[in-house]
């Protein structure tokens, strides 16, 4: 079967997929790509702001022995990339502070109760004056929730090293940038589609 796809959505699967050695040169980690997990597009609710526990999803989330990378996508069509320095939104740069958050308390102990486990987090997150709801313990939030920092913690060893990443999609092969245009806090891992393209779509094949 030869699957093809369009936009940031398609160039995101395929430059974590097809060039994931890549990405992981360009972020110093020397993990062997069969050691990394791939989470794509994990949700944690469509409600945000400070009376929801929910906070939006990611576009990926990367997991090694050396770090958890936590990732936003563009490509050369988004209208983000018109600024320098880059800007993400409010709530995007708040996602990555939660979920850090919420990862740093999981690893702290090899098992948790549920109810202990959302209250240590609560507890973090004032001290980091996080103003965000914690999701009741019975929630289908809560357990997609736990769900994938079990997968995250299982791939990363319990790793305390958390990294955000811009992955930048170069479709055209037109875009110019450099580690000043990175919004702060942030890694830019930028990778050139431009050669791989079929008629204005990215072939999506596993490697």
């Amino acid at each position: 079967m030869k699957v093809l796809g369009y936009g940031e959505d398609a160039l995101t699967l395929w430059a974590l997929t097809n060039r994931c050695r890549e990405v992981l040169r360009i972020l110093g980690d020397g993990s062997d790509q069969e050691d990394v997990a791939l989470i794509y597009r994990p949700s944690f609710g469509r409600k945000g702001g400070p009376r929801s526990s929910q906070f939006g999803e990611f576009d990926f989330i990367l997991g090694t022995t050396s770090a958890l990378y936590l990732g936003e996508a563009k490509w050369d069509k988004s209208p983000e990339l018109q600024e320098r320095p880059i800007k993400l939104r409010d709530e995007q740069r708040e996602r990555h502070k939660v979920f850090a958050a919420y990862y740093r308390t999981w690893v702290t102990r090899p098992q948790w109760q549920v109810s202990d486990f959302l209250e240590a987090a609560k507890e973090n997150f004032a001290a980091q004056k996080l103003e965000k709801p914690i999701p009741p313990a019975g929630s289908i939030l809560a357990r997609n929730l736990i769900s994938i920092l079990t997968v995250c913690a299982q791939e990363t060893k319990r790793t305390r090293i958390v990294r955000n990443v811009l992955l930048v999609t170069d479709s055209a092969g037109s875009l110019a940038l450099s580690v000043t245009d990175t919004p702060a806090d942030f890694t830019l891992a930028y990778i050139r589609a431009a050669e791989s393209m079929v008629m204005g779509l990215i072939p999506l094949g596993i490697k």
